[in-house]
């Protein structure tokens, strides 16, 4: 939500495409956890091209979701999902 919203996304706008709540942003975004994923190149490229994809209206696979979702819990040191 973070990148949509700086790259001139309204923020009420991203958080309908994104699934959370603009209060909730606003809580979340200087959490230091947050600045982990902001420093993997790996996952801020991936980020980049979803943001891309959302702004020009292209459709997101679902797969790209899950291996973003992934690699984000591993950086966190979470298990992953089963799905």
């Amino acid at each position: 939500m973070r990148k949509l919203v700086e790259r001139g996304v309204p923020v009420k706008r991203a958080s309908k495409i994104v699934g959370l709540s603009a209060t909730s942003y606003e809580k979340r975004i200087k959490e230091e956890k947050l600045n982990l994923l902001f420093t993997d190149r790996e996952i801020m490229d991936m980020i980049e091209g979803l943001v891309t994809r959302i702004i020009s209206g292209d459709s997101v696979e679902e797969t790209s979701l899950c291996i973003l979702c992934s690699k984000s819990r591993k950086t966190f040191g979470l298990p992953g999902c089963f799905i």
